[in-house]
């Protein structure tokens, strides 16, 4: 049967790269549909459809989301001529609108954080993802992106096909030996123990206990932010997936102490390079890194000790980060993939 993968993200982010990988495991064509007018075409894969609504008001996201039919018409003509003899339509993650388009839906949920407001307090994305529940809840298959996000949507009630497939991790990450000659070309200091923090500003990312963790090593660790940061470090956005790869081999330690996720993606590309990793002992870090990262109460205090005695000696968590980091490879994702394609049919 014929599949088309559906997307929204950019590739810079772990959506966009998971949508690019599910398209390349299931050799189908991968379509973007971007719904925000202030966002650059050159910052996403695939064919690419851009919304361009009768009515333009500010970036038209949310009332593209709100209400399709009136802004997202000429996009779902759009879509319905490029996937017009497409069997499976594949959504990527669990914020997009179905399309009337295919004869049978799947869903990949990452995450159900958007149906609440306990981290964060957008509410009008808990509108959005509330109203798309029901689209996602009568999918002929939803995949999860680990059993923890699994047992969330059976306590949501849904009854047909629910499996799990661990994303992969891209084969751009691998470990590079030399972190001075990295350091030096991304401009870090050579002297420093470096400690990296890879997150959005999401509430749930607990951002506050890095920075708490930060003023407790004192000047002799430097801050590396993949993402905005506020106060002193080092700060990279929109990187691709090479330069993402030599910001991991150039740090001593990955700092991840969120309260709650549906994967972890900077964990397992941590493992896959063989940075060490502290990260709050939730029950998705412990189903995602096992043993092969140091998990503690994500608190200054906790963080800041993980973090002293990793550094003495990290050659432990090297080694099985770096064996963990085996079960997240793009073959294991695409078999799991394909598996779970049979039971379609």
């Amino acid at each position: 049967m014929k599949a088309a993968v559906i997307n929204e993200s950019s590739k810079y982010s772990g959506l966009g790269r998971y949508a690019e990988g599910l398209s390349l495991a299931l050799s189908s064509q991968l379509v973007t549909i971007i719904t925000d007018s202030q966002k650059k075409v050159e910052d996403y894969e695939g064919n690419i459809i851009r919304s361009r609504p009768l009515i333009s008001l500010g970036s038209n996201w949310y009332l593209s989301h709100r209400y399709p039919g009136i802004f997202l018409r000429p996009a779902v003509k759009e879509l319905k001529r490029v996937l017009y003899d497409t069997e499976i339509v594949h959504y990527s993650a669990q914020g997009i609108r179905k399309f009337p388009v295919g004869t049978k839906t799947i869903y990949t949920v990452h995450d159900l954080f958007g149906f609440s407001n306990n981290y964060d307090s957008n509410r009008r994305l808990t509108k959005l993802m509330k109203i798309n529940l029901k689209e996602i809840l009568s999918a002929d298959a939803i995949v999860t992106v680990s059993e923890y996000v699994k047992s969330k949507v059976i306590d949501l009630g849904y009854d047909g096909i629910l499996e799990t497939a661990y994303p992969f991790v891209s084969d751009t990450f691998t470990q590079i030996l030399d972190k001075a000659k990295l350091r030096i070309a991304l401009g870090l200091p050579v002297d420093k123990k470096l400690v990296l923090s890879v997150s959005t500003l999401d509430p749930r990312k607990n951002l506050s206990a890095v920075y708490g963790t930060m003023k407790k090593l004192g000047s002799d660790h430097k801050l590396v932010r993949v993402g905005q940061i506020q106060g002193e470090g080092y700060s990279f956005i929109h990187v691709d997936s090479e330069k993402l790869n030599m910001i991991y081999n150039a740090c001593d330690v990955l700092l991840f102490p969120s309260l709650d996720e549906g994967f972890g993606y900077p964990i397992a590309e941590a493992m896959r390079v063989g940075l060490p990793v502290v990260a709050s002992d939730i029950q998705i870090f412990r189903e995602i890194a096992s043993e092969a990262a140091y998990l503690v109460k994500p608190i200054p205090e906790n963080l800041y000790s993980a973090i002293k005695e990793i550094i003495l000696e990290p050659n432990k968590y090297i080694e099985s980060g770096l064996k963990r980091g085996e079960k997240f490879t793009f073959n294991q994702f695409r078999d799991r993939i394909l598996e779970i394609y049979r039971k379609l049919n």
